[in-house]
């Protein structure tokens, strides 16, 4: 919206009238809505209403009163006593003032990790999803950032919606939607006068929109295209067609690359690190398998008992796993381990003939007792004075 769109009463324009009353609103509640402090240790409910209109007064009351300031209309009053094109490309900048809304994110930290504790998803897959946004909000602000550089700098370069009414251009060419100053390049190249108003934007249009079906002027294509560069800088892929040209544009360029870089090499090893412990379950089996071939290979063990070695590490993957399940229970509070204990020997408890008719409770004390183990294939079984269930074998 900022950097692209051009103001007007649309859709957009009521959608962000509908938001700026859902943050009014929001401001208002947070006068009435009781909020918790820490002192110490110790958590401090704030419940009276000179608490809370003071305690909002000196947190978010300035970020969220900035916000919802209508900048549409302090634009079109400051707009008559700014009369080039380039202070009035400027006065788009208010509008980033509204990016301010994005701090309320920070507020809901405490929603977001209840909704967490309803979601099902991994925490691996958890933090993939963080990171596609972020790379994704990443290409976005750096395209936005590029677009309106450039349409700031590339004053040479003016659209149909642009010109006046009574613009002859408009007559003489009635399909063109591209205008640029001295398009055949009749002025002196070395002339500084001649590099007013260029920016990539007139570069691009000049060499390349005028010879493919690429409308720089409607803001689709503006934006991505400068998607396109964006991610094209994030993914240290190199430039090709599109390039700075203006002192603003390097200077612009070199920031993005320094700070995509590491973007992008945070995402890519922390991503490689997710990947690889996303299935522990294969990844302590590799351990435990490499880990015996090593010393099998250093300690010359014969074929047969490397062959009966692995088989048993195969066949105990199911039990490991049963085990790490019971570890994770541990901490719970004990009516909890209980429940899930009882859940986890329900398919073999319930055929038992010594369990049959008892209660829930008491099944529930049992499970809590019961151990699991594992056997090699027909190893003697010595569990006395114990009662023995066989799951499998």
């Amino acid at each position: 919206e900022v950097a692209f769109l051009k103001k007007g009463f649309g859709i957009l324009y009521v959608i962000s009238r509908m938001v700026d009353l859902i943050f009014i609103k929001d401001m208002l509640m947070h006068f009435f809505l009781k909020v918790s402090r820490f002192q110490g240790n110790k958590e401090i409910w704030i419940r009276s209403r000179r608490g809370l209109a003071i305690n909002y007064l000196k947190s978010w009351f300035i970020v969220d009163f900035v916000s919802i300031l209508p900048y549409d209309h302090i634009e079109d009053l400051t707009a008559f006593s700014w009369t080039s094109v380039r202070n009035l490309k400027l006065l788009r900048l208010l509008r980033v003032m509204r990016l301010l809304r994005l701090a309320q994110v920070l507020k809901a930290t405490r929603l977001a990790e209840r909704w967490r504790s309803r979601i099902t998803l991994s925490s691996s897959m958890i933090r993939l999803l963080k990171f596609a946004t972020l790379l994704l909000i990443t290409c976005h602000w750096m395209g936005c950032i590029w677009g309106f550089a450039g349409s700031v700098e590339g004053t040479n370069l003016s659209c149909r919606h642009e010109l006046p009414v009574d613009d002859p251009r408009r007559e003489i060419y009635p399909s063109r939607e591209v205008f640029l100053r001295d398009p055949d390049g009749r002025e002196d190249a070395f002339n500084p006068q001649a590099w007013v108003g260029m920016s990539w934007t007139t570069h691009f249009a000049r060499n390349r929109a005028a010879s493919t079906p690429t409308n720089i002027c409607s803001p689709v294509t503006l934006y991505m295209i400068s998607l396109y560069w964006a991610t094209m800088t994030l993914t240290s892929i190199g430039y090709g067609d599109i390039l700075p040209v203006t002192f603003t544009e390097y200077c612009l360029c070199n920031v993005a690359m320094l700070i995509s870089s590491c973007i992008w090499a945070y995402i890519i090893g922390a991503v490689c690190t997710i990947v690889y412990t996303m299935d522990m379950e294969q990844s302590h089996f590799d351990e435990r398998m490499d880990a015996f071939n090593r010393m099998a290979k250093d300690n010359r063990i014969p074929l047969q008992l490397r062959y009966r070695a692995r088989e048993y590490l195969r066949a105990s993957r199911v039990h490991l796993k049963y085990v790490r399940s019971l570890e994770v229970t541990q901490s719970l509070a004990v009516g909890l381990r209980g429940a899930i204990a009882q859940h986890l020997a329900m398919h073999y408890l319930g055929r038992i003939h010594l369990f049959q008719g008892t209660g829930g409770h008491f099944r529930q004390e049992i499970a809590t007792y019961l151990k699991p183990h594992f056997f090699e294939r027909q190893e003697p079984i010595e569990l006395f004075g114990c009662l023995s269930v066989v799951e499998r074998g």
